[in-house]
């Protein structure tokens, strides 16, 4: 019920994926 929590995970996970990519 928190749209910001869902929004921050999502960009954490997305920053991991990208971050792993570039390694």
């Amino acid at each position: 019920t928190a749209p910001i929590n869902v929004t921050a995970g999502q960009l954490g996970q997305s920053t991991k994926l990208m971050s792993y990519i570039s390694t």
